[in-house]
């Protein structure tokens, strides 16, 4: 059928005879030969792809999250051996960054492991890619990031918990660097004689914690920055309303990247609540790096 078609449009340029036709018609041939190249090329040789991202889970700013990526054929057979790399963006954000060679794992079996800590809460869009045959795959998807923090539940019994509360805090600017006066955001919650869901706490709906809340009524939570460095620096903090606290902190111009942590202390009718990225099981939650001046 496209040999006829070429014959037509040759057999066209000259029974019509006139001859200023004859570059438009050169200009179609053009086309037609360079749309059966790539038709070719593109969809009958080249082999197609399904790419996918398995569910990550809840994913903390901070926090290093594992990410994993799929790629099959379209009759399911595993594909290993690839070189991908993942380009990433923030949402709002024109600047794109991408991974380098090695920084994914192929697993052998058809899956490729990427960790990354993410810095910045709000919607990202991930785009996996890789060459083949010369040909480029690639696939993109959204990931969404919560600020920082945790959920922690105090109940003498599980089933009817009576007190559980949750920090949320995010660093501004997102990626610290030395000499940075950054803001910190810290967001109180509470849920007082609730039905909690001690599996996915993040799913409960809390309240904000008010300075009305906390005791003795009218105060402000302690907030403090520390690293292993030296002894905790208390922050000054002001309240912003809807449960949110603000401070800030400007950090020493140094060469070397170190790991800072938050302290956040407050007490209310329920009891003492003592979070901190120093030591504990939720440490982590509470820690951020600092990199050098750039």
């Amino acid at each position: 059928m496209k040999i006829k078609m070429i014959h037509w449009l040759l057999s066209l340029r000259y029974t019509q005879g006139q001859a200023p036709l004859r570059g438009t018609f050169a200009l179609m041939l053009t086309f037609v030969a360079s749309l059966s190249l790539m038709i070719g090329c593109g969809e009958e040789e080249s082999t197609r792809y399904i790419i996918t991202l398995e569910p990550p889970g809840h994913i903390h700013a901070f926090k290093e999250a594992t990410l994993t990526f799929k790629v099959t054929t379209e009759e399911e057979e595993p594909v290993s051996g690839l070189s991908p790399i993942v380009a990433y963006q923030f949402q709002g954000v024109e600047q794109v960054g991408e991974t380098e060679e090695g920084d994914i794992v192929d697993n052998g079996d058809g899956t490729y492991t990427w960790k990354r800590n993410f810095s910045d809460a709000g919607v990202y869009v991930l785009t996996f890619k890789f060459e083949q045959d010369g040909v480029m795959h690639s696939s993109s998807f959204p990931l969404a990031t919560s600020k920082a923090g945790g959920e922690n539940i105090f109940c003498p019994d599980k089933d009817n918990p009576e007190f559980a509360y949750q920090i949320r805090w995010e660093a501004i600017p997102g990626y610290v660097h030395a000499g940075d006066e950054v803001t910190f955001k810290i967001e109180l919650k509470r849920s007082i004689n609730e039905k909690i869901n001690t599996e996915q706490p993040w799913l409960n709906t809390f309240d904000p914690l008010t300075p009305n809340d906390i005791e003795p009524a009218g105060s402000l939570p302690k907030v403090a920055i520390g690293s292993d460095m030296g002894e905790e620096k208390p922050l000054t903090v002001t309240y912003k309303g809807m449960g949110i606290y603000e401070a800030k902190y400007k950090f020493d111009v140094d060469k070397m990247m170190m790991t800072y942590w938050l302290h956040v202390t407050f007490e209310d009718k329920c009891g003492k609540v003592d979070e901190s990225g120093k030591a504990g099981e939720s440490a982590s939650e509470y820690q951020f790096p600092v990199s050098p001046t750039q």
